[in-house]
């Protein structure tokens, strides 16, 4: 199981690692190609937007067919469209080989770790995960440096071609570990996405996952647009969010400890209400050194619901009947629209009415997803908040 938990932990790193590597490119293939905003725009959101439309029928096939097959068809698809955009194709090639990568980036979440999923224990189903989810944190620390210091040394084809390898590495690797037990579940799309959405504890894992990406991507468009208008440079502000990032990876990995020990519903019931009172923090006038603290406690508080939502999303599919891999392709695709509607919708929230606003709402959201997971807690008789285990209702 460790092997595997190494596996999947590392594809995940490289997964994010290839989507953040293209951020410091972007100036380079603006100023050679002659792109616009829009166009360099599309270069980075088309990543996410294969992720948000292949990961449900993705999910469904590993349930199908297998995680280990879908995963090893992922990975040689990511080393092909890695290698494409090694061989400078131009604007076309590159929006290709970005859709590309995404497709197979949904692999990696769905199919990947459903094969965690199902390999682990159920009470360790939480550490296995989280391993991979703060791996992932490590991938995007690391993807820039990718991009930018390593492109920069070597030229952007040699590191993208050494990135290719990597990938065909990781898929011989796929190959010679065991593949997980295909549990019986509904055959049928639409009738398996059904069944998992009438159960309970599936949907608090859309609802924590859908939380954190929509909390966290209004908090990443305010805040630095806030600490830049008070006279913080670009360097000091990714310094800031980089320790907040290693918090981050920490803070998942302990999520996922205690979640295995006192239950995944109980910690993101609490940390949705830790999240609430770190946020209405932002309506105080802290100032540009308050903010910028800020930053750093945010991450690791917002990043535990990441080390519960996941694991959760298996429970609930065990509990529904379903594949793992389609919980794990709903949840992919709930954290894709929360990370777009957050930045949109706080960003005009933030422009008309005023970051407090934005804020607000933030708060608002995080207490009634933690007394719609008090509820489901109670209703379903699963280990509940310790506050609630001494009242009737807790009983």
């Amino acid at each position: 199981m460790r092997r595997l938990t190494a596996l999947v932990s590392l594809i995940v790193l490289l997964d994010l690692a290839l989507w953040a590597a293209i951020l410091p490119l972007l100036p380079h293939y603006a100023d050679q190609l002659g792109l616009s905003k829009v166009e360099s725009g599309l270069l980075v959101a088309a990543y996410s937007l294969s992720i948000v439309i292949t990961s449900i029928p993705v999910g469904h096939l590993a349930d199908r067919v297998g995680p280990r097959r879908v995963l090893f068809g992922g990975e040689l698809l990511m080393a092909a469209a890695t290698a494409m955009i090694a061989a400078d194709p131009g604007y076309a090639g590159l929006l290709t080989a970005r859709v590309a990568q995404g497709i197979a980036s949904a692999v990696v979440w769905s199919a990947g770790l459903a094969w965690l999923a199902a390999r682990a224990p159920v009470e360790h189903r939480g550490r296995s995960i989280s391993i991979a989810n703060s791996a992932a944190t490590v991938g995007m620390i690391i993807g820039p440096a990718i991009g930018g210091v390593v492109a920069g040394q070597f030229g952007v084809s040699a590191t993208f071609l050494g990135a290719s390898a990597v990938c065909l590495a990781l898929a011989c690797w796929v190959v010679f570990e065991p593949g997980a037990t295909i549990q019986p579940q509904e055959s049928q799309l639409r009738a398996g996405v059904r069944l998992a959405l009438r159960e309970r504890v599936v949907m608090i894992a859309l609802l924590v996952i859908a939380l954190v990406s929509t909390v966290g991507g209004t908090l990443q468009t305010l805040m630095p647009l806030a600490l830049g208008a008070g006279g913080v440079g670009q360097s000091a502000i990714g310094v800031l969010y980089s320790v907040g990032a290693v918090l981050a990876a920490l803070s998942i990995l302990v999520g996922g400890r205690i979640g295995d020990r006192r239950g995944r519903p109980a910690v993101a019931y609490w940390d949705c209400l830790a999240l609430a009172a770190v946020v209405s923090v932002l309506l105080l006038p802290l100032g540009t050194h308050g903010l910028g603290a800020m930053v750093i406690v945010t991450a690791p508080v917002l990043s535990v619901l990441y080390g519960v939502g996941y694991p959760l999303s298996a429970d609930g599919a065990d509990r529904a009947g379903v594949g793992h891999g389609l919980a794990l392709g709903m949840i992919n695709l709930v954290w894709g629209v929360g990370a777009v509607v957050g930045p949109v919708a706080g960003g005009v929230v933030g422009e008309v009415l005023g970051d407090r606003v934005a804020y607000a709402v933030l708060v608002a959201l995080c207490l009634i997803s933690a007394v719609a997971i008090r509820r489901t807690i109670m209703v379903l008789g699963l280990p509940a908040p310790a506050s609630a285990r001494s009242s009737p209702a807790g009983r």
